[in-house]
């Protein structure tokens, strides 16, 4: 199915006050209440379904499978862990029976991966043998394995310590919140109502007495009833009937059957269990669920390493005892510890699995009883369900036939024909297909049916806008509902660039603000109530699909100067429904737009204006991160007055305009690849409303960035709230959305990013609490530092980490720790907790690296953790791959960025125009100077090119280093390694551990090299003493922000003030800037444009950028 189809519009039979049972109509008494929308209680549900019992299914979240389901490991059990004999080892064999059936049915991936059992002694060697008679019991296919076939199976295995394995291939993977909320919008299109942010509060049994009957009374009716008190979203309580009560609660099993009097005590017992998501790099590391031998005396089934059906790996969990009460606060929050443990074990089996490679984390708790068994009985109509932990995934559509048994037996065998619904009154309700589950030929049928699947909104997970639409029409209600159905903030990012976009979303269909799906959550009722999981939505309906509509919508995509006319443009691409590909290779492409990305298009441009370049950039504009760097310090290289960042990508718009490069915006890159014997490459895009589209091109230059570490990347323990953000994310948030991202917030890390988030946040309206560093010295620019110590007075702390994060919906509080300056370790039990209502975090950068790897590059260095070049920026040695700004490693500025990029599209531009160039150009090896091993963190280009044309000889070098401690008055040498000859020199007042410092040599020094001769690159104490170093105080009080356009393409403006604003004085700018009702400006506004005067008595505001009036 490709559009969703909105689920059945329920009313639900609820009383405002209590009503005595003689006055209750049968319509007004529910057969069947269940309580609890994880997968026992679902299961129920949908097994119901195929009843005409009136059912209700009540859940406190906002959608269901919330809690200890959604959190699990997903692993649909082959059963031979499970000790025989027992209820769950009868429900675990009937559950797994119908899984492959009911997965199919519902549209659920299932992947049957199979498991491996590993052993490392002698004795679970024996273990093994006594495992592979349970398999024959079960009859269940397994084969015990040599080492020798281990390695061969799974080669990143730690093969040495392994004796053998027992293979099972019976078990299977599954994501047990698609699959939850699949049973449940099946259950609900057949006709059981489900009610989302219901809390049941009270339970009470009533008799119904003869004499208050009298003629009334007759064999159908029902004696007792339950009455249900519930609390829904802060309002007053409703009031529910029903015959029959199922309590599938999970770990609250106990707590509401202590609401019913006399019902028989549940003593449930809290086990938490941690999980942890490891980055895609390692999603072949394991083809098999790994399992160690568990010991007889094992509470669980261990820490495991599991693949997951969306091409991740797992690794865990714990079994952590939590006792029978407890916060819920301690149930989801993850541990040092925990993590300490769990990969302990992990690298022991597989080497390759470390902590740095965690892409995010999870916990929650299951529901232990003494008996460590399942418990479903009857207890005259309120029938518990109870102690559902492992296998309770591979046994809950088993659990839910058995429920329903239990209910049905509680009518007279007579009735039973009128019960059971006719098989043509039932049918399978499956969810939507994702374009990331469809195969790359297959992705066309999907957006000729709808073209919202050509917009991707999460890149990293390739997540569209019609996924987007059809999960909230299948139930949806947040940014956590819209993650587990899709997968969108899932990835490596964690949601640092798509989470806006997904709000907008939300807001957009449930008719809420932005703000209030930004806060929501499934535990914390809104002041407003949502939409039901019932409201009826409008069907997205395909758009022109046509060769007409699509050359259109490629046209509204292109960007180009007066040197193409849009046919001319169009020219360059063949036109189809199925698939858009260029007609002719081109000889460039660059991906990316920010100044890495232009500075290549721009020099590529110049210096082979023949040649016929492309740029895809994902945005709907050029600029990449220029657009949302509101600080006032760019420039083209010129010395020119200091631009803001979208001022900067203006004027590089403006001149890409001048030149004959063809751009295509609002394309994302999916794939690239490279063909050997045509020496070209392709790139696989999905360009909005157009499709897919696949490129051709002899050279590409790789300018797609990097991403901030986020919390995971850091490893930071505590619970995952909402109000945690990458401080480009919080960047973003101001500029794109004029959204502050907190009120009170906190800064981890005091980078460039950190320190630049601090100041914007507090220009617009929010308080700025801390900075905290766990280094010893500050990590960015001082000059920003000292404009937040003059302008805002923010304190920095340096020796401290974020320890632990608090709050459940939202987050409430952090935990501060102190960080010993030699150790690096942490000291959690002396953490002060700050309240705060947001976090944000500047750890550094990583590069997005994942495509060029993919396509040959000469590998990744182990220092900065970015790609292997040359001085010429190309990482590849066999073909004409180029890679330039955060694609390489962190540049101290954009300028730095775009200078890089011009060099990329110099060389670039040179190696397509010289058809006699060698695809193995000699090169010579950049070293560094023994004297110097301990001084320089990094250094690169790792290899210097020798060409000899004699336009290589106009060309520059940058060598970049960043040293491990502060250092003045230094000048850095270049010569060769054997013979001392110095070929290259340069002074510089300081160097920092903070900052990258870039030294320009001319290509010229290097043209009398020949292979073999290597060089040197040597930092030495200068005596001569440089000149004092003058603080630039020209940013003081000169800020910029974003103001509210009317009727404008764009709902914001970036503007600056004119002239500085007096330090005394900011505060009542910022105050009139930052008052509500907003100020506003309306549409069209042109960069330059005085929008605002004399704000404050102080100073008038002008437009960075171009904003045309909506069409």
């Amino acid at each position: 199915m490709t559009t969703a189809h909105p689920l059945p519009i329920q009313s639900h039979t609820f009383f405002d006050s209590p009503q005595p049972f003689a006055k209750l109509a049968s319509a007004d008494i529910y057969d069947l209440a269940i309580i609890g929308g994880g997968i026992s209680g679902v299961s129920a549900a949908l097994e119901a379904s195929h009843t005409t019992l009136k059912s209700i299914l009540l859940e406190r979240g906002l959608e269901t499978s919330v809690a200890t389901t959604r959190a699990n490991s997903g692993i649909v059990h082959c059963g031979v862990h499970t000790t025989q004999g027992t209820l769950k080892a009868q429900l675990e064999q009937k559950g797994r029976r119908i899984f492959a059936h009911l997965c199919k049915s519902l549209n659920v991936s299932l992947r049957r991966c199979g498991e491996l059992v590993i052993a490392r002694n002698e004795a679970e060697l024996n273990a093994l043998q006594e495992l592979q008679k349970s398999c024959a019991a079960l009859d269940l296919e397994c084969s015990l394995w040599g080492p020798a076939r281990v390695k061969l199976e799974e080669p990143n295995l730690a093969i040495d310590s392994i004796e053998g394995a027992l293979s099972i291939p019976e078990t299977s993977v599954v994501n047990p919140f698609e699959l939850c909320n699949a049973m449940a919008n099946c259950a609900m299109a057949n006709g059981v109502e489900i009610s989302c942010g219901s809390t049941v509060t009270g339970i009470r049994k009533i008799n119904r007495l003869a004499e208050e009957d009298g003629d009334a009374l007759v064999e159908s009716a029902p004696k007792v009833i339950f009455e249900l008190r519930i609390s829904r979203q802060g309002s007053s309580p409703v009031y529910l009937y029903a015959q029959t009560v199922i309590n599938a609660t999970g770990v609250d099993a106990g707590s509401v059957t202590e609401l019913l009097k006399n019902a028989t005590p549940i003593n449930i017992t809290k086990r938490r269990g941690e999980l942890y998501v490891l980055d895609k790099n390692l999603k072949d590391v394991v083809t098999r669920v790994i399992f160690s031998v568990i010991p007889n005396n094992a509470s669980s089934k261990g820490m495991l390493i599991i693949p997951t059906v969306d091409g991740t790996v797992m690794v865990g969990p714990t079994a952590e005892p939590l006792g029978s009460t407890g916060s819920n606060m301690a149930d989801i929050e993850t541990t040092e510890d925990g993590r300490s443990t769990i990969f302990a074990h992990a690298h022991a089996l597989c080497p390759r699995i470390v902590p740095e490679e965690i892409m995010y984390s999870f916990a929650s708790a299951r529901a232990v009883l003494p008996s460590n068994d399942f418990v479903i009985r009857d207890e005259d109509g309120f029938i518990q369900c109870a102690g559902i932990q492992s296998p309770g995934l591979t046994a809950g559509p088993a659990i839910g036939a058995y429920l329903i048994e239990l209910v049905k037996l509680r009518y007279p065998s007579h009735r039973m024909s009128s019960i059971v619904k006719p098989p043509e009154a039932w049918f399978w309700y499956p969810i939507t297909s994702r374009l990331c589950r469809t195969a790359l030929d297959k992705r066309h049928g999907l957006i000729e049916k709808d073209l919202n699947f050509s917009k991707i909104v999460c890149g990293c997970e390739c997540v569209t806008e019609a996924d987007i639409e059809n999960a909230i029409t299948e139930g949806a209600r947040s940014i956590t509902g819209l993650k587990l159905r899709t997968r969108a903030t899932a990835g490596r990012c964690q949601g640092s660039f798509c989470s806006s976009k997904l709000r907008k979303l939300l807001a957009a269909r449930l008719g809420v603000s932005y703000e209030q799906v930004c806060r929501i959550s499934h535990n914390t009722p809104m002041d407003k109530a949502y939409p039901s999981s019932t409201v009826d939505v409008k069907l997205y309906r395909p758009l022109d699909c046509s060769e007409v509509g699509i050359r259109a919508s490629l046209v509204s995509n292109l960007l180009f100067g007066p040197k193409h006319t849009k046919e001319s443009a169009l020219n360059a691409f063949s036109l189809s429904t199925k698939l858009v590909q260029c007609i002719h290779a081109f000889d460039l492409v660059v991906l990316g737009t920010g100044p890495a990305g232009l500075g290549a298009a721009l020099a590529a441009y110049d210096t082979n204006p023949d040649a016929r370049i492309l740029v895809i950039t994902k945005d709907a504009y050029v600029g990449g991160s220029l657009m949302y760097a509101l600080h006032r310090s760019h420039n083209a290289g010129d010395g020119s007055t200091a631009l803001t960042g979208p001022e900067f990508a203006v004027q590089l718009r403006e001149d890409l305009m001048k030149t004959g490069v063809i751009t295509i915006l609002n394309t994302f890159i999916l794939d690239s690849s490279y063909n050997t014997s045509r020496k070209l490459f392709t790139v696989k895009c999905m360009s909005a409303n157009v499709g897919q589209l696949e490129i051709s091109a002899k050279a590409v230059i790789f300018c797609l960035g990097s991403r901030e570490k986020h919390r995971f990347n850091a490893a930071i323990p505590g619970t995952r709230p909402y109000g945690v953000m990458t401080a480009d994310a919080a960047l973003r948030s101001i500029a794109f959305d004029n959204v502050l991202p907190g009120k009170r917030v906190v800064i981890f890390g005091s980078g460039d990013s950190g320190l630049l988030a601090a100041r914007q946040i507090s220009i617009s309206g929010g308080q700025v609490l801390g900075i905290y560093e766990p280094e010893s010295h500050l990590v960015g620019n001082s000059q920003y530092l000292d404009l937040l110590t003059k302008e805002f007075d923010i304190p920095i702390s340096y020796n401290k980490s974020i320890s632990r994060i608090n709050g459940q919906g939202v987050i409430e509080s952090v935990c501060i720790a102190p960080v010993n300056p030699l150790t690096k370790g942490v000291t959690a039990d002396e953490a002060e907790t700050v309240a705060c209502d947001c976090l944000v975090t500047s750890l550094g950068t990583l590069p997005q690296m994942a495509l060029v790897k993919g396509m040959g590059c000469k590998g990744v260095s182990s220092q900065y953790c970015g790609l292997l070049v040359d001085n010429r920026c190309a990482v590849a040695s066999d073909k004409l791959l180029y890679a330039a700004g955060g694609n390489l490693h962190c540049h101290p500025s954009a300028e730095s960025s775009f200078a890089e990029g011009k060099l990329a599209g110099f060389n670039a531009a040179i190696d397509v125009g010289d058809t006699a160039r060698s695809y193995n150009p000699p090169s010579v090896n950049l070293t560094l100077s023994e004297t110097n091993r301990s001084d320089i963190k990094y250094f690169m280009p790792q290899s210097i090119t020798l060409s000899k044309r004699p336009t290589d000889k106009s060309g520059e070098t940058f060598i970049y280093f960043k040293t491990t401690r502060a250092m003045a008055n230094v000048r850095v040498t270049v010569s060769t390694t054997s013979t001392g000859k110095v070929l290259a020199t340069e002074k510089f007042r300081e160097v920092s551990p903070t900052v990258v410092t870039r030294m320009v040599v001319s290509n010229s020094a290097f043209q009398d090299l020949v292979p073999g001769v290597n060089i040197t690159l040597k930092l030495e104490f200068d005596p001569h003493e440089f000149s004092v170093k003058v603080v630039d105080n020209r940013l003081l009080g000169v800020f910029s922000t974003a103001i509210p356009v009317l009727n404008g393409a764009k709902p914001h403006v970036i503007v600056k003030n004119k002239t500085p604003v007096p330090v005394d004085r900011m505060s009542s700018v910022l105050k009139e800037l930052n008052a509500t009702p907003a100020i506003q400006v309306e549409a069209p506004v042109s960069a330059g444009q005085t929008v605002l005067r004399n704000v404050a008595g102080q100073t008038d505001f002008v437009a960075c950028e171009n904003i045309p009036a909506m069409k």
